[in-house]
Parts: C-alpha cells; structure tokens; sequence
C-alpha cells in the first residue's frame, strides 16, 4: 500500500510540473507568438538545456547519497579548457576526448576519496574542488578564450541526426542510466549500508565519479558549441543543477 501511495505521489508530482510546463509554453506563445514557438526556437531551448540536463543527472547520483556537488560547474570549465587546449596543439580530436572525460572523472572521484576516506563534509571538500579547479582554469587561459578548434570538435555539438541536434540526444540519453540502488541505501545511512556488506566509501566514489564525468560532457558539449573554451563556462551551473535535481524528484 506505501508503494502505491508513492507511485501516485511521483506520478502527481510529474502531472503538476507537466501542466506548469504547458501553462508557461501558452503564456509566452501568446506574449512572443511565432517568435517564440517556431521549430528552430523550440529546438534552440532544448539544446540549450542539454548542458543543465547532463550536470543534474550526475548530481542526481550524488544527491541520493546525501551528499551535494559544489564543484560541477567548474570541472565543466576546466576539462573543457584541458579539451580545447590539446586540440590547439594539433591533438587528435579522440585522445583529446579521452583525456578530458578522464581528468573529469579524476576530479570526481578526488571528491569522493575526499568526502568518504578523510570524512571531509561535501559542502567543504568540493566548495574547495570547485574553487581550485576555477583558479586553474583561469591561470591556464589568463583569461583569454581558447579558439581556433578543428571543425571535427565543434561539428560534435552542431551536428544533427536525422534533424534533431546532438545536443539534444546526448542529453536525453544520460537520462537513460541504470539505478544503482545500493547508492539509497549508503545514502539512507552510510553505517548501516557498511555493515550490511556494502562498500559505502567505494559507492561514494563512483556516485562522485559519474557526477565529474557527466559534467565534463557538458563542458566538451559547451565548448564544441560555442567553438571555445573558456574559464567563466559553468559558473553558477551547479546552483541549476542541484534545483533541477529536486525540482524533478
């Protein structure tokens, strides 16, 4: 019966954001008209979101661990300065992505060895990943925008397949993760999640190193975009993140 109760709550939660969804399309559909429904607007928004998309599903993750992730935006920012500075010195655009989506899962598991091994508390330990990593990223570009990216980089966020923008299905297929169950439970109580068998520090980590890694996509998508990297990207995302993380459930 409690499991029936919370399937109809998750589905009146989703009903009511659905029809404040809707609510908003007919207001600024009657305010801008065209210019605001017209497929390639409508398009836009999407592809747009996709950056925001990928930064909640990561935070998602480390959210049902009871913890929070202060530091996405600037790892966002910082691998995708890594990115586009490889790629200005004649890097093949593959090994570029490699080393890019590696670094960000470094930095995502740093926070989570940070948070689970030395019981440093989230809020601290990626408030300081989250500085650091900004501080880098503004001493390797002095504040400059990184352009001059091979066509093959940039073509990745302003292609499109069958008319639809990569951004656009990248971003939906991080919603398409498998549930890592024994994450509620470490995230419900750590100790008792410990001595029922589960590795508590090891499902931490990788919570953390998903969450770094999908907001180094983020950044690889941002850049790719705008076809430059660029120290300030990611500011305040990870504030979006965390709203769009509860607001969705």
């Amino acid at each position: 019966m409690k499991n029936k109760n919370k399937h109809y709550a998750v589905n009146g939660r989703s009903i009511t954001l659905l029809i404040i969804i809707a609510v908003i399309f007919v207001a600024m559909s009657l305010i801008k008209g065209e210019l605001f429904y017209s497929s390639n607007n409508i398009s836009t928004i999407f592809a747009n979101l996709s950056y925001d998309l990928l930064l909640a599903c990561g935070m998602t993750f480390v959210l049902i661990l009871g913890g929070i992730d202060l530091s996405v935006g600037s790892v966002l920012a910082f691998t995708g300065i890594i990115v586009t500075m490889l790629l200005r010195g004649g890097m093949n655009v593959i090994l570029a992505l490699i080393i890019a989506l590696l670094i960000g899962l470094a930095c995502g598991c740093l926070n989570g060895v940070l948070i689970s091994k030395f019981n440093i508390a989230p809020f601290i330990a990626t408030l300081a990943t989250m500085s650091i990593l900004r501080g880098l990223s503004y001493v390797l570009t002095s504040g400059f925008f990184i352009v001059g990216l091979p066509d093959s980089y940039v073509s990745i966020a302003r292609g499109y397949i069958f008319g639809i923008s990569n951004k656009i299905i990248l971003g939906l297929l991080s919603t398409r993760h498998k549930a890592f169950k024994q994450m509620f439970f470490v995230g419900g109580n750590s100790d008792t999640a410990y001595f029922s068998g589960i590795a508590s520090a090891k499902t931490k980590i990788l919570g953390y190193g998903i969450c770094g890694l999908l907001a180094t996509v983020s950044g690889i998508l941002m850049t790719s975009s705008f076809g430059m990297g660029q120290a300030s990207f990611g500011t305040g995302f990870e504030m979006r993140a965390i709203a769009a993380s509860v607001i969705g459930g």
